[in-house]
């Protein structure tokens, strides 16, 4: 039987400063699995966005659409209905 990773109600576990709705390292499989999550960098760290709003707005697109919990999911709809679409990005040959 497969167990449920995810808290019930929306119920929020914080884990090393990070408030998330699955619950660990409760569901972990080996206390490796901790250690290897603790060294793992987030999306915020690997995605440049302070530069301008359009970065800004990718990291926003790129969290909307790896919403871990397939409930809460967006569609490709939603996704393409995403401001980040909208920003108007110059040719950087002009």
């Amino acid at each position: 039987m497969r167990n449920n990773i995810f808290k019930k109600d929306f119920e929020l576990t914080k884990c090393d400063g990070v408030n998330m709705r699955i619950d660990w390292p409760n569901t972990a499989r080996k206390d490796s699995s901790y250690e290897s999550w603790k060294k793992m960098k987030t999306l915020r760290n690997l995605v440049q966005h302070e530069y301008n709003d359009a970065h800004k707005k990718f990291l926003e697109l790129l969290e909307f659409m790896m919403i871990i919990d397939p409930n809460d999911r967006p569609t490709a709809k939603a996704c393409l209905d995403h401001p980040f679409f909208q920003i108007e990005i110059l040719d950087s040959d002009q």
